[in-house]
C-alpha cells in the first residue's frame, strides 16, 4: 500500500467545524472552508510545507523513493511529535543510510512493556 494514498498531500481533511486541515491526525489548520473553497486553501504553506519531500528528515528524507513513498506524515508527528521525521513503521532502510532508526525504539519500547 502506498501510505501516501492516505495520508496527508493528497486529500485534505475538514474537521467538523469547517477548518481545512492536512489530515484528521494532524494539528493545524489552512483556516476555514467557509471564507475560501478547499481548493482555495490547498496551496497554503502548512499544506506546502507537507507536500516538499526534499524537507523529510531522517531515513524518510535519505530515502531514494521518498518521491513516490515518503511514509506517513501522521505516524511520524504521532511518534515524534515532527510531522517531517522517519515513519516508524516503515521497514526500509535506504542503502548506506547510519542515522537514527525510529522503528528501533518502537520495537525496544514494545518488548519492555511485553515483560
Amino acid at each position: 500500500m502506498n501510505p501516501r494514498a492516505v495520508d496527508t498531500d493528497r486529500r485534505p481533511f475538514v474537521s467538523r467545524v469547517g477548518d481545512v486541515c492536512p489530515s484528521g491526525f494532524l494539528p493545524g489548520t489552512a483556516g476555514p472552508v467557509g471564507d475560501r473553497s478547499v481548493v482555495d486553501r490547498y496551496p497554503a504553506d502548512l499544506f506546502r510545507s507537507l507536500r516538499d519531500r526534499d524537507a523529510l528528515r531522517g531515513k524518510c528524507g535519505a530515502c531514494e523513493s521518498r518521491n513516490r513513498r515518503g511514509g506517513s506524515r501522521s505516524r511520524a508527528f504521532a511518534y515524534t511529535g515532527d510531522p517531517l521525521a522517519s515513519d516508524p513503521f516503515s521497514e526500509y532502510v535506504p542503502e548506506g543510510y547510519d542515522g537514527p532508526r525510529p522503528e528501533q525504539s518502537l520495537a525496544a519500547r514494545d518488548a519492555s512493556s511485553a515483560d
